[in-house]
C-alpha cells in the first residue's frame, strides 16, 4: 500500500564489505509519487548473535541483538514530485566482531532502514553487510 502511494526508495551503501574501524555511508534517495507527511527516517547499524549449544532435545539456541548506531532524521510534509534525500556517516567500531558463520553460531551485520509515514504502513528495508577483520598492523 505505502509503495503503491507514494513510491519506493533507493537505498545504497558506499561499501557493502567494510572493516572493522571503517566509515560506510548509507544513502537514501526517496522521490515521491504523491504528497505524504514523512514523520521521520531511523538508520541503524545492528549486529546480531546467534549461538547453538548441546545436541538433541538438549540443543538450544540464543540470539542477541545489538543495535550499535542509530541516526533519527526529522521528517516533514512532501509533496508528490518532490525527492526526500538524507546521507549519514556509520562508523563500524575499531575492534569489532566482524561478520562470521560457523554452523551453530554467527555474527551478522545489518543496516536497517525504516521510514514512518502518517496514515501510511511503515517502509522497512534490511541490507545485510560483510564486515572483515581488521588488518592486522605492522
Amino acid at each position: 500500500l505505502t509503495s503503491r502511494r507514494v513510491g519506493l526508495p533507493e537505498i545504497s551503501l558506499s561499501s557493502s564489505s567494510p572493516r572493522s574501524g571503517e566509515q560506510i555511508v548509507i544513502s537514501y534517495q526517496h522521490q515521491f509519487k504523491n504528497s505524504a507527511e514523512l514523520l521521520q527516517l531511523t538508520l541503524q547499524l545492528i549486529l546480531a548473535e546467534r549461538a547453538t549449544r548441546g545436541s538433541g532435545t538438549d540443543k538450544t539456541t540464543k540470539r542477541h541483538e545489538f543495535i550499535i548506531r542509530e541516526v533519527v532524521v526529522p521528517g516533514r510534509h512532501i509533496e508528490g514530485g518532490e525527492t526526500f534525500y538524507s546521507r549519514q556517516d556509520f562508523e563500524i567500531p575499531r575492534g569489532a566482531m566482524h561478520s562470521f558463520h560457523a554452523g551453530d553460531n554467527d555474527i551478522k551485520w545489518t543496516v536497517k532502514v525504516k521510514v514512518d509515514f502518517q496514515g501510511l504502513p511503515d517502509l522497512v528495508e534490511t541490507l545485510p553487510i560483510q564486515i572483515l577483520p581488521e588488518m592486522a598492523s605492522m
